[in-house]
């Protein structure tokens, strides 16, 4: 079974007709506890998953750090990353600011969400208006406290690795994950954005479908 992670921010919306050979299913999003740390929580998504079956996962973006997190409790054959990271390392400079001076944590929710409602075209690159119009409906809709629990969660991460094979799919014009930065992307998605799991859908299912 293939499980899907939407990205920060995101739901099950990102994947509509990402339809691949593999069966598959969408994880969704579970409220964190308070002070709860990413393996817990990982622990808690287990719930979700079929432990009897073959595992692998797709992560997009943040849901690609928790696809790494999952594979360090559970057995998981390939992680499909999708405009993510493997490592703090692969961080643009801004995100390691964060993780140094953790402003976002006095910044009242609502505001985190305006100002990613006015920015997140340009950082996604969503190129249409309907695109536009559904990432910013995704971002409204987003649980106030799984947002800031979750920024907490990239701004402290760190990863020695896991066992997984992991295949980094990533496009050269992401400006949330810049290319330049990643260090081991097995594919490039020319003019892939950090929503091009939306408008690059068919090169990506092509990838997953011809990985063994």
């Amino acid at each position: 079974m293939l499980y899907l992670i939407p990205g920060l921010g995101a739901d099950y919306r990102v994947y509509a007709n990402f339809i691949t050979n593999r069966p598959s299913k969408i994880l969704t999003w579970i409220d964190p506890i308070p002070q709860e740390s990413i393996s817990n929580y990982c622990r808690r998504l287990l719930a979700q998953i079929d432990l009897n079956n073959e595992v692998e996962i797709l992560g997009m973006s943040f849901g690609g750090i928790i696809a790494q997190e999952l594979a360090k409790l559970i057995s998981v054959k390939t992680i499909f990353l999708v405009s993510s990271v493997t490592s703090p390392q692969e961080y643009p400079l801004y995100l390691r600011i964060i993780g140094k001076l953790p402003v976002y944590k006095f910044i009242p929710t609502p505001v985190l969400i305006w100002s990613n409602l006015l920015t997140a075209a340009y950082y996604f690159g969503t190129t249409t208006p309907a695109d536009t119009k559904l990432l910013k409906n995704i971002i409204a809709d987003t649980n106030h406290i799984f947002l800031k629990w979750a920024i907490n969660c990239i701004a402290n991460w760190q990863n020695e690795g896991c066992n997984a094979t992991i295949i980094q799919i990533h496009g050269n014009k992401d400006r949330i994950f810049p290319i330049k930065h990643i260090r081991n992307v097995n594919y490039i998605i020319p003019s892939g954005t950090h929503w091009m799991i939306v408008d690059k859908k068919y090169q990506i299912i092509t990838i997953v479908d011809n990985t063994p």
